[in-house]
C-alpha cells in the first residue's frame, strides 16, 4: 500500500517536471522558484539534491527538497553554488543539530552572509571589519520560527529569539575548527574596490588609502607611520581596539600591525593597476571624543572639505593599523 506521503511526493515531483517540460513562462517559474530556495539557504549541493534538509524554508520547493532528502527518489541537476572563491565553506553546511543549523540558517539569510569568504578579509589574514566591529554591526536580536511534531502528529510552530553575537559566535568558532583555506576569487565574483579602501601591493609594505577607482586602474594615496595620534586629537582607546572575546568567537590571527599609520601634507597620488592591490582590513583610532562612535575613512579625514583643489593631504587627519 503507497503511503499518503509517497503519494503527495510523487504529484509533486510529477508538477516539477510538467512545468520543466512545458518550457516558456512555465520554466521561467519553476528556475526562479528553485533559484529562490538556493538563494535563502546556501550550501555546494543544489536544493533537489540534498540529502540532509531538515528544515523547511517555507517555499514548494524547499518541501519537495526535504521530502526528497528522506526517500530513494533523485532529482539530479541544478546550479551548483561553489560561493565566492575555491574551496569556500557554506555556513549552514557546518552544522548538523537540526535547532542550531536553523539558527545558523536564520542568521545567513538575515546578515546576508552564507560564505566563509564574506566574513574574512581578502587576504585572508583576520575577520572582515564589520565582523570585527561586532557591538555596532551584530548589536541586535532576531527572531525565526521553528517548527516540529507533537506526540500526536500534529505540526507545531514556535518563535525563537537569539542574540545576532550568537549566532556569529558559533559561525566563526566551527570555521576556526574546520580552519579551511581559501583559494583565487571566482571569475566575477572578487569585491571591487571602493574609495577609501587600504590596499597593499607587491614588494612594498607600507598601506596605500584608495582615491579613485576607474579604468582598470587605481589611484591611491600613500601613508606615514612616524606620527603621533595623541598630538592630533586622536587617541589609542583599549575598549575601541578588536579583540576575540568570547561574544564574539576567536579570531583568526589577532596580529595587529605594530605601526600606526597616518597621513602627512607630503604624500602623494599614484596609479597602478586595480588588480596589483590587495585589500587590507584596518582598525581605525577614534578622535578624541569618538571612542564610541565607528566610521571608516571619509574624505574629510583626509583632505580639507574649503579647499576644492584638494592639492595636499589633511595632517593627521586620520590614523589606523593594519592586519
Amino acid at each position: 500500500m503507497v503511503s499518503f506521503d509517497d503519494m503527495v511526493l510523487a504529484d509533486r515531483v510529477t508538477a516539477i517536471f510538467r512545468h520543466h517540460f512545458r518550457g516558456g513562462q512555465e520554466s521561467d517559474i519553476l528556475s526562479g522558484a528553485i533559484k529562490r530556495s538556493e538563494l535563502l539557504h546556501q550550501s555546494r549541493t543544489p536544493i533537489l539534491e540534498r540529502k540532509d534538509i531538515k528544515l523547511w524554508d517555507n517555499t514548494w520547493i524547499g518541501r519537495i527538497a526535504m521530502s526528497l532528502s528522506g526517500s530513494e527518489l533523485n532529482i539530479k541537476g541544478g546550479q551548483t553554488n561553489l560561493g565566492f572563491r575555491a574551496d569556500d565553506v557554506a555556513l549552514a553546511d557546518l552544522f548538523e543539530e537540526v535547532r542550531e543549523r536553523r539558527l545558523v540558517q536564520e542568521g545567513c539569510k538575515k546578515f546576508g552572509l552564507h560564505w566563509f569568504s564574506q566574513l574574512v578579509s581578502e587576504d585572508g589574514s583576520t575577520w572582515a571589519d564589520e565582523i570585527q566591529d561586532h557591538k555596532q554591526h551584530f548589536n541586535g536580536s532576531f527572531s525565526y520560527p521553528f517548527y516540529s511534531v507533537d506526540g500526536l502528529g500534529e505540526r507545531t510552530k514556535s518563535i525563537h529569539t537569539v542574540r545576532s553575537t550568537t549566532w556569529l559566535s558559533k559561525v566563526k568558532t566551527a570555521l576556526i575548527k574546520q580552519n579551511p583555506t581559501l583559494g583565487a576569487y571566482h571569475v566575477g565574483c572578487k569585491p571591487a574596490l571602493q574609495e577609501y579602501d587600504v590596499v597593499l601591493f607587491p614588494g612594498n609594505s607600507m598601506p596605500r588609502i584608495v582615491l579613485l577607482v576607474q579604468d582598470e586602474k587605481v589611484l591611491s594615496l600613500s601613508t606615514v607611520s612616524d606620527m603621533i595620534p595623541s598630538r592630533h586629537k586622536h587617541t589609542d582607546a583599549v575598549s575601541r581596539r578588536w579583540n576575540t572575546a568570547s561574544s564574539c568567537g576567536p579570531g583568526v590571527r589577532s596580529t595587529l600591525s605594530t605601526l600606526v599609520y597616518s597621513v602627512d601634507d607630503l604624500c602623494s597620488g599614484r596609479w597602478d593597476l586595480v588588480n596589483s592591490a590587495i585589500k587590507v582590513e584596518v582598525q581605525l583610532l577614534p578622535r578624541t571624543g569618538e571612542i564610541n562612535f565607528y566610521h571608516w575613512i571619509r574624505m574629510k579625514d583626509l583632505f580639507d572639505p574649503e579647499d576644492s583643489d584638494l592639492p595636499n593631504p589633511l595632517v593627521g587627519g586620520v590614523f589606523f593599523r593594519t592586519w
